[in-house]
């Protein structure tokens, strides 16, 4: 169902910058699955995240799909494969990708380059939260229906990102955005 983020398969979210730059003003960020269902979990772990990504500092006429800790993000989709099912996205060029989520246990990282920081989603309060609820309702505003497991990771992976790099000012020091994210692995609430 194409929404204003445009239709979406099996997608990474990335943000183009050379990791060497001095001010980063955007970073890159992959979404990894893999399995049977990694077409459905991608999607609604980008959807997820989307929905994160225009929450603090989106703004109309973006040239960017959206903003985590005050910076750019750009959807780039993993594997390339799955490019030709995209609509709707900035298509900004890749040069690496600065921080990974590995949606599942199979999602591997053998398409990163070791100077990725890869993350699994944080732990999920089971119990519904004022937050979590504002969420779905959001979420079921923005596209149409109840957030899953994978749009729920997603979001949280996305705000803990958030948090992390707006608290780093970017991700050029990769042993202190290893240690943020590390902080934040109980959630993002």
């Amino acid at each position: 169902m194409p929404t204003r983020f445009g239709a979406m398969l099996t997608v990474a979210l990335a943000v183009s910058l050379p990791a060497t730059a001095a001010c980063a003003h955007s970073f890159s960020l992959a979404v990894v699955a893999d399995g049977e269902q990694a077409a459905m979990q991608l999607n609604s772990a980008v959807n997820g995240i989307l929905l994160a990504s225009q929450e603090r500092d989106g703004h109309a006429d973006e040239t960017s799909d959206g903003h985590l800790g005050g910076l750019d993000v750009f959807i780039v989709p993993l594997p390339t494969r799955a490019a030709e099912t995209i609509q709707g996205l900035k298509r900004a060029p890749q040069s690496s990708i600065d921080i990974a989520i590995l949606m599942s246990t199979e999602a591997g990282a053998d398409q990163l380059d070791l100077h990725t920081v890869t993350i699994r989603p944080g732990t999920i309060n089971a119990n519904p939260t004022e937050t979590s609820k504002l969420f779905a309702t959001r979420f079921q505003s923005a596209f149409g229906m109840m957030p899953d497991q994978s749009a729920i990771e997603g979001y949280n992976a996305a705000r803990r990102i958030d948090l992390a790099v707006r608290t780093l000012g970017g991700v050029d020091d990769r042993r202190a955005l290893i240690a943020a994210l590390a902080a934040t692995n109980k959630g993002s609430e």
